[in-house]
């Protein structure tokens, strides 16, 4: 859900975001520029226990979500088999000119080599 306050009108607007058809969305992360002064559009969830079959191919996927327009970029996406991805972090480029200019930092544990490792993704 999202959560929009109106200070004048004292309203206060709820948005249901797009949700799977299994799993939960989870770890939220965006850029902090954004937080309550701009309009925030994307944010980075991971999206948990989609996946239905545990075989050496599971993982967890980040997934990029515009608020603005209510939809995944399909192209946005981060997924490697066999990882599960910890809680991510945006990290905004001193010199970018959009909210999406960024990396997304994050640990992520490869089940099939048991082993942790980081991920930088160009956000």
């Amino acid at each position: 859900m999202r959560f929009e306050l109106d200070f004048e009108t004292m309203e206060v607007k709820s948005h249901d975001l797009l949700k799977l058809e299994n799993g939960n969305l989870e770890l939220p992360t965006y850029n902090k520029e954004f937080d309550g002064v701009k309009e925030n559009c994307f944010t980075y969830l991971s999206a948990m226990f989609e996946h239905q079959t545990l075989d050496e191919n599971y993982g967890f996927d980040i997934k990029k979500l515009n608020a603005c327009n209510e939809t995944y970029d399909a192209t946005a996406k981060w997924s490697t088999p066999g990882y599960l991805p910890n809680e991510s972090h945006f990290i905004a480029n001193p010199n970018g000119e959009s909210e999406d200019d960024g990396l997304i930092l994050l640990t992520a544990y490869d089940f099939n080599n048991d082993k942790s490792k980081l991920i930088v993704i160009d956000a």
